[in-house]
């Protein structure tokens, strides 16, 4: 099926009042230009992949442009994200763990990081790390580590 009328679907059941609110998932700027130029009822969100390797940087400016939240799903799963030497190193100068400075990467960029877990110290410390704005320096360390060659 096409992605407009895919689109044209889910606004009937917006229409409807079986949906408070739209989204879509795991899109590219092209696909969500056709969703915002075929659609009447504007994403209020847009979840993909999200971590250091790949930022997609330019879909979160889109959408922030245009005011839709981006939520990154599978923040921390990048197979030795975690190991990287700069996410320990701003990590310790921190009192954060490497996820948290993940996550705090994110918030910092606006963007609503929803990493999973099972242990609740860990979503705990998820949270607080929230709520960390990590500097401008810190934020060009992480970028570094995009990967344009990432592949899951």
């Amino acid at each position: 099926m096409p992605l407009a009328r895919a689109w044209e679907n889910l606004e009937t059941l917006y229409e409807q009042g079986l949906a408070h609110t739209l989204g879509a998932c795991n899109v590219s700027t092209a696909q969500l230009e056709t969703v915002l130029a075929t659609g009447t009822v504007r994403p209020a969100l847009v979840q993909v992949e999200r971590h250091p390797y790949q930022p997609q940087s330019d879909l979160v400016t889109f959408c922030h442009d245009r005011g839709i939240r981006v939520v990154a799903h599978s923040p921390l799963s990048a197979p030795g994200l975690l190991d990287e030497p700069v996410l320990s190193d701003i990590a310790q100068s921190r009192g954060l763990s490497p996820a948290g400075v993940v996550v705090a990467w994110n918030a910092t960029q606006g963007v609503v990081p929803i990493p999973s877990s099972t242990k609740s110290a860990h979503v705990v410390s998820n949270l607080a790390a929230a709520g960390e704005r990590l500097s401008e320096a810190e934020m060009a360390r992480i970028d570094a580590l995009r990967d344009p060659t990432f592949e899951r």
